[in-house]
This record gives C-alpha cells, structure tokens and sequence, in this order.
C-alpha cells in the first residue's frame, strides 16, 4: 500500500446530469491511476514498473509498422491503452484508466462538465500497486498480439483512428 494525495475534481455526466465527484492526478506526472468502477482501485508507477518502457517499446513497433501516421497524443492513448491489458483483473470486473471514472448513477464516462474545484481540493488515499502476473507469463509474441489488439480495439472505438 502506498499513500498518494490525488486531487478532488467535479464531474457532470452527460448522460444523466448527476454531479459528482472523483478523485485524479492534478498533472500527467505521476502515478497512472485503474479502478474498475465498482470499488476497486490500484496504481502504477511509471518511473519503477518495468513494463512501462517494455510496452513502450512494443507499442512503438507496431505503429512504426503500420501505415497509418499517429501523432504524439494518438501514440500516448494507444501506449495507455495498451498498458491497461498489462494490469491483472480484480476479482469483479476490469481495469480501466481513471481519467474518468463510471459516472456512479448511469455508468457512463461521457461528462459535460469535468474539472478541478476552485480552490483545489486534495484527499490522501491508500492504494496497491498494480500487478502483471497474467502479462509477466507472456512470450514476447503474445504481448506483441496482446498490444495489436489493444491499439485495434482503441481504434475501434475511435472514429478518427489513431
């Protein structure tokens, strides 16, 4: 368990119009945040997890190989969305990213609104270090497949592709 001090954000779900709030990084640098919606919540620390820089790595391969160009920001979704199949499942449920968290009345990450309080607001939490037992078991082909399906599946669901 590690503590970790995450800022406090409002929330407007565009589905239903509840407002709530969650908690989040106040920068990009820091530890990547997973919840799987239902209560369970874990961290990753990029600057000790070595399968950051090998799913960098990998990552960078594929798009390099493919014919499609990504720009900085296409490349880092895809990098998050790869990574998030690295991270092993919690007893309900899957892992996802944080950056918005399940709207808590319909389930939905679509916001109207989403930002920081005026002024900041700021709460310690105790959170586990992700694991990736499942990913560790890999050969080197699996995770390359693991990561192409990732990058498919964001580009799926991405109208724009990368």
């Amino acid at each position: 368990m590690k503590q970790i001090n995450l800022e406090v954000f409002r929330n407007v779900c565009e589905r239903c119009g509840l407002e709530f709030e969650s908690l989040g990084q106040s920068d990009d640098y820091g530890p990547i945040i997973y919840s799987n919606g239902l209560g369970s919540t874990r961290f990753l620390d990029p600057l000790v997890d070595p399968t950051w820089p090998e799913v960098s790595a990998i990552v960078d391969t594929l798009i390099a190989s493919s014919s499609t160009r990504a720009s900085d920001s296409q490349k880092a979704s895809l990098f998050h969305s790869a990574l998030t199949r690295t991270v092993d499942p919690p007893e309900m449920g899957a892992f996802v990213s944080w950056e918005y968290p399940p709207c808590p009345g319909c389930g939905s990450n679509s916001r109207s609104f989403f930002g920081p309080f005026e002024p900041p607001r700021f709460q310690d939490v105790e959170l586990e270090e992700v694991t990736h037992n499942r990913w560790n078991r890999l050969s080197l082909k699996q995770k390359i497949e693991e990561a192409a399906k990732a990058i498919a599946d964001r580009n799926n669901s991405d109208s724009n592709g990368y």
